[in-house]
C-alpha cells in the first residue's frame, strides 16, 4: 500500500510542475484536461484512503474471529451442572464457571456467579441457575425463621 501512496503523491507533484508550466501557455483546453486529471488523482486517492480503511477493518475482524476460535477450542461443556469451563483455566487448578446462554447465544464468556454452597452457580444476565451433583447432595439446612415481636 505504501506504493500506491507514493504514487499518488509523485503524481500531485507532477501535476502541480505541469499546472506551473501550462500557466505561460494560456491554454483553457489545456487547463480543463489539467482539472480533470487533478480530480481524478483525488477520487483516486480517497478511493485508496477508503480501501485501506476496509482492509485495516477486516483485518481487525480475522484477528477477532482467531481470539474467538481459540476460546472456543479452549471452552469444555461441564456435564454435571450444564455450563463451561475453559480447559486451559482446569488445568492450571482454575475452576471458573461459565453461562451456557450467553457463550451460546453472543459467544461472549460470561463467568457465573457461585451463590451458597459448592456447586450453585447464577448468570446475571439471564437469571438462570446451574447445579451440580455435588451440590444437590449437599444435606438440606433447615430455613430458620425469625420471629418478630413486639416485645423483642
Amino acid at each position: 500500500m505504501a506504493i500506491e501512496w507514493a504514487a499518488v503523491g509523485t503524481a500531485l507533484g507532477a501535476l502541480k510542475t505541469i499546472s506551473e508550466i501550462a500557466k505561460n501557455v494560456n491554454s483553457i483546453e489545456l487547463t480543463q484536461k489539467i482539472i480533470e486529471l487533478q480530480k481524478s488523482i483525488f477520487e483516486m486517492h480517497q478511493q485508496m484512503t477508503e480501501l485501506s480503511d476496509d482492509n485495516r477493518n477486516l483485518k481487525n475482524q480475522v484477528e477477532e474471529q482467531k481470539k474467538l476460535q481459540e476460546i472456543d477450542e479452549d471452552m469444555e461443556f461441564v456435564e454435571d451442572g450444564g455450563f463451561f469451563i475453559r480447559k486451559s483455566e482446569r488445568e492450571a487448578g482454575t475452576n471458573i464457571a461459565y453461562c451456557p446462554v450467553c457463550w451460546g447465544d453472543s459467544r461472549k464468556s460470561v463467568p457465573l456467579n457461585p451463590v451458597s454452597g459448592n456447586g450453585f452457580f447464577r448468570c446475571e444476565i439471564h437469571k438462570s441457575a446451574y447445579q451440580t451433583e455435588a451440590y444437590r447432595n449437599q444435606p438440606k439446612r433447615p430455613i430458620r425463621i425469625a420471629r418478630i415481636t413486639p416485645w423483642s
